[in-house]
């Protein structure tokens, strides 16, 4: 179920996640009194095999490949999400095109339903070809964790008894009792702080219109991409800033510091994910008439974090915030930049080339497919955009240990932080004092306190927020309990002062 709550604006409502009917597709055929069963017509087709079948989400998931089963799947499949599974069939030798009927059955608990498709098969079966495979869309409700599937394909008796004899090898799958598949029960859930900013620094105090329209494209964008069965969006009352935003990015990393703040101070959970929207200018076009920054967020290690899981982007259209959104709570999770087009901080590990989704995309929302030599990982700078079963795996990893620790974690206790900008060189500016959850500290980044004499008294290990779409980042030292007046990182020194 999708939740919509609009907190500020006192809106709600709730509509079904995903593009299926629970229903669609799945009428059982009744036998009529006095016809004959349709199926005593039927016999298993003779000189085809299924070869190939998957299963996607978003991304296509392997089950099997060219006759082989694949024990290992390349991505999860979330329990209560709408599914298309695809059979991939190959004709033998000697095989003359003719209708064939392909038949899925399925079983989720104590309920069984058959689909079925006819067509007429002439060559194997290709990806980029929909008309020669057999699709079969799925209902979330038919997605349980103890869901398993067998593939049948069958032709009229009379075309059978006039053709050469041939064998039927090939023409069910498994050849005996059902594919058991692992459907995934945790993660799945996700929770969105949607924080409209106040934008004060040209005195027009202008705030994004966050509307119902923007509200459906972001839940939609969200559920195409991400692995979700659930999702709670929530705007928040809005938050004012003075911080100048440019088009080349200045002020952009103030504002996320900032929002450090607000999440502090508003003590909004832990595992909900907070992405202000700013419109620094009346319009997209005056705001960047040629190329801009226009959204910005850490890259959060830790699942456990709290105040760290922020991000901004702006507010002036509906599907360019959503687009921006998507890609900067991917940050909030831990994922890097896929390499297409001119990204800092790429994913060394992302594993297609260009930065394509590697394999095929299918839209749960519209029942599209897409062409994985087409569309680049959305955590790409490039123009088509979907998402690689590298990085809907890797997110659902991250919901899940978020979910984990929601389920068996008391809350980190707030404790004292220097914070500090770090620049792109860097170099290290002070921002000043503040209470923030805890960080997981970076033996990396060790700190020295130095006293009036410049002699260090006191040692720490500091805590680095990375940037994820501009250099540099935020800095986060434990205060010292000792009067100290500057600190050393390496053989740099920082005076405290205000502070």
């Amino acid at each position: 179920m999708l939740l919509f709550v609009g907190l500020a604006q006192g809106c709600f409502a709730s509509g079904q996640l995903g593009g299926f009917d629970d229903n669609d597709g799945f009428a059982e055929e009744v036998d009529e009194a006095g016809t004959e069963d349709p199926a005593d017509l039927l016999q298993p087709v003779r000189g085809l095999r299924i070869a190939s079948v998957t299963i996607s989400q978003a991304v296509a998931i392997d089950v099997l490949r060219d006759g082989v089963e694949l024990l290992e799947p390349t991505a999860p499949l979330i329990a209560e999400r709408e599914a298309l599974v695809r059979v991939f069939v190959e004709p033998g030798a000697g095989w003359t095109p003719r209708s064939v009927k392909g038949e899925l059955l399925w079983r989720s608990g104590v309920d069984e339903w058959t689909l079925s498709e006819e067509r007429l098969v002439s060559v194997s079966s290709q990806a980029q070809g929909p008309e020669t495979t057999f699709d079969f869309q799925l209902p979330a409700a038919a997605l349980t964790v103890d869901a398993s599937f067998s593939l049948s394909l069958w032709e009229q008796r009379e075309v059978v008894e006039n053709q050469e004899p041939a064998d039927s090898d090939g023409a069910r799958w498994p050849e005996q009792g059902e594919h058991l598949l692992e459907v995934r029960a945790e993660g799945g859930a996700l929770r969105v702080v949607l924080l409209p900013i106040r934008y004060e620094d040209d005195g027009s105090r202008r705030v994004p219109n966050i509307d119902a329209g923007m509200l459906q494209a972001i839940a939609d964008r969200l559920y195409q991409l991400y692995p979700l069965r659930e999702l709670e969006l929530t705007v928040a009352d809005p938050a004012s800033s003075d911080v100048e935003l440019r088009p080349d990015g200045t002020g952009w990393s103030e504002l996320l510091s900032d929002l450090r703040s607000v999440r502090s101070e508003r003590d909004i959970p832990f595992d909900s994910y907070v992405h202000a929207l700013v419109n620094p200018a009346d319009s997209m076009a005056e705001y960047c008439p040629t190329g801009c920054v226009a959204g910005l967020g850490y890259r959060v290690e830790d699942p456990g974090a709290a105040d760290s899981k922020v991000s901004v982007g702006t507010g002036f259209e509906a599907t360019r915030s959503a687009r921006s959104l998507v890609h900067e709570l991917a940050h909030l999770h831990d994922r890097g930049h896929a390499s297409c087009g001119q990204v800092p901080n790429p994913d060394l590990n992302f594993p297609y080339a260009g930065g394509l989704i590697g394999v095929e995309g299918f839209d749960v929302l519209t029942g599209t497919r897409l062409d994985p030599n087409q569309y680049a990982d959305f955590l790409s700078y490039c123009p088509d955009l979907w998402v690689s079963d590298y990085t809907f795996t890797a997110l659902h990893e991250r919901i899940a240990a978020v979910e984990a620790l929601r389920l068996g974690r008391e809350a980190r206790p707030r404790q004292s932080y220097l914070s500090f900008a770090v620049a792109g060189d860097g170099s290290l500016s002070f921002e000043g004092h503040g209470y923030f959850s805890w960080e997981r500290p970076d033996p990396d980044w060790r700190v020295q306190f130095l006293d009036r004499t410049g002699q260090a008294v006191a040692t720490a290990d500091a805590s680095f927020l990375r940037f994820s779409d501009l250099p540099g980042g935020t800095l986060l030292v434990p205060t010292p309990e000792l009067e100290v007046v500057a600190l050393r990182i390496g053989r740099r020194s920082y005076s405290l002062a205000p502070w």
